[in-house]
């Protein structure tokens, strides 16, 4: 309290003295320089100074603040890349790649800092774990007459500035990109990345499970043959309900790629007393070396299929390979099937063999699942979730969560579901395990959005880390049905939204969790 107390009583003498009215703050920013200065965000060494030119190391101080405000900073190199500067705050942003020198070297600490560089220093703090990674994606965002005197480096940068509102022009429809950037200037405008970077913060959304009952495996994600016992592995196993669909999917890689090939599937068997059958309703597959393309040619094979073939018929007693896959030595799969058992009494597991074996040897297969992190295998209950979003309410929100916190800023993304399955507990001989649906692959959300005329969804990974990556989902609209859609952090993939819409939406795998979706007014 005292320190608060003592910022607030230097900021008003600051900002009031007669003796600094040369470098008196601007009308229309006193109040919010005032705020600045009390809350902190100010370095000592530009309170009083607004209206000069700051330097492009001072810059730096206030962007570490800045950094600071945000319950984060930047760390300090182990080496220093600059002959002419060993400023703290300059080693840190350089680090964080934020700044970069004038030349080999050479930093130039005191010059001023342009309008351009401020621009392109701010569009970079977004890509940094400090700030949310930000949408100033390429459309046009800006055409100001001295546009051919923005350096390209810098566009991105003053695209983000104008179309966020944290920097405009300085009038008569220029931006003025070598203009020297004030003190006063510079303060505002961390002001307003503040209050941009709490914009960013992602609406909570509510979901309803739907779908169908879902056994899932990618643990093992690598298969390898030599750890297997004799014949191969399963991975999860359930009963089957009768009458009513269920999906099987697994995500594998083959150990390497001098290895025979291995067969993967889903294994039937009849606990019951009578012939059995079970029909094939769907089924996908895809195998190669890129697992996004994998992922894609499997759902979408999904989507488009229909029945298959002969029902499969099952002895009492038996265990039958219903559905079979080969997977090549050092290649992946992405294989999904939807079953349906048209009698009762009957159980699936997924397996992965050395080779077809008998009945009895499939009966028999042992559990082989490791604790990689962020396996899962199991059976899920539901398939899907319906996410209602109301477009004037939210601007922001993001699926398939890769940590802690996000996965618990959506209700009911991922409910804990102890698989239950008398199976399982009979395998383990302890209390069943708990999973997460894994929201990052193999759930379908169903965006039911209203009040959305006017506007545009735009979806990408919201990683920073993952800037120059491309993302691969798989889309559906009522106009173009189910396709494939890239995105990047700095090219989403846009939607245009016409009123009361479904958008269904699904996360390849091999690609990024986290992925933003960002409602917004489509651009006249």
């Amino acid at each position: 309290m005292k320190k608060e107390i003592c910022a607030a009583a230097l900021a008003a003498c600051l900002l009031a003295s007669p003796a600094l009215a040369a470098s008196a703050p601007s009308d229309w920013a006193k109040n919010d320089l005032e705020r600045a200065v009390s809350s902190g965000l100010v370095p000592s060494g530009l309170v009083g100074e607004w209206q000069r030119p700051i330097t492009r190391a001072e810059f730096c101080a206030l962007a570490q603040q800045l950094a600071k405000s945000q319950k984060n900073g930047f760390a300090l190199p182990k080496e220093n890349p600059f002959t002419d500067t060993d400023d703290e705050n300059v080693l840190r942003l350089s680090a964080a790649g934020i700044v970069s020198g004038k030349s080999e070297g050479i930093f130039a600490p005191n010059d001023p800092l342009t309008r351009q560089e401020a621009a392109t220093m701010l569009y970079r703090m977004t890509n940094t774990s400090v700030f949310p990674a930000s949408y100033a994606d390429q459309r046009e965002q800006y055409a100001f007459a001295d546009l051919e005197q923005i350096n390209h480096w810098a566009d991105d940068g003053v695209a983000f500035c104008y179309r966020t509102g944290v920097m405009s022009g300085v009038g008569e429809n220029r931006f003025d990109p070598e203009g020297v950037y004030t003190v006063e200037q510079a303060v505002i405008t961390a002001l307003r990345m503040q209050a941009y970077a709490a914009s960013q913060q992602p609406t909570p959304l509510t979901m309803e499970a739907a779908g169908v009952p879902m056994l899932y495996a990618n643990n093992p994600e690598i298969l390898d043959p030599r750890k297997f016992e004799k014949y191969g592995i399963y991975t999860a196993k359930t009963t089957m309900p009768v009458g009513e669909p269920i999906d099987a999917e697994y995500y594998h890689w083959s150990y390497m790629g001098s290895y025979q090939p291995m067969i993967l599937g889903v294994a039937v068997t009849n606990n019951g007393k009578r012939t059995a059958q079970v029909t094939i309703d769907k089924r996908g597959v895809g195998l190669g070396q890129n697992s996004m393309e994998v992922s894609r040619e499997c759902y979408e094979q999904f989507y488009e299929s229909g029945p298959q073939e002969e029902p499969a018929s099952i002895k009492p007693g038996e265990t039958k390979l219903v559905v079979k896959d080969t997977l090549p030595g050092g290649t992946m799969i992405n294989a999904r099937v939807q079953l349906t058992a048209q009698s009762d009494g009957l159980s699936m597991k997924l397996v992965a063999l050395k080779q077809e074996v008998a009945s009895e040897f499939l009966d028999a297969l042992p559990r082989g699942i490791d604790d990689g992190a962020g396996r899962t295998a199991g059976r899920f209950n539901f398939s899907e979730r319906n996410v209602p979003v109301d477009a004037s309410a939210v601007q922001y929100f993001t699926l398939c969560g890769n940590t802690a916190a996000l996965w618990k800023l959506n209700p009911g993304e991922y409910p804990q579901e102890r698989n239950a399955d008398p199976l399982a507990v009979k395998d383990t001989g302890t209390a069943p395990f708990t999973y997460f649906l894994n929201g990052n692959f193999a759930t379908t959300y169903n965006l039911k959005f209203k009040n959305a005329a006017g506007k545009t969804l735009l979806i990408r990974p919201n990683d920073p880390t993952v800037a120059d990556k491309r993302a691969l989902y798989l889309m559906w609209t009522e106009e173009r049905g189910w396709y494939s859609a890239e995105a990047s952090v700095k090219k989403p993939h846009e939607i245009e939204l016409t009123g009361d819409d479904e958008v269904r939406f699904l996360l390849l795998g091999g690609n990024y969790g986290n992925v933003g979706f960002r409602v917004m007014d489509t651009p006249e």
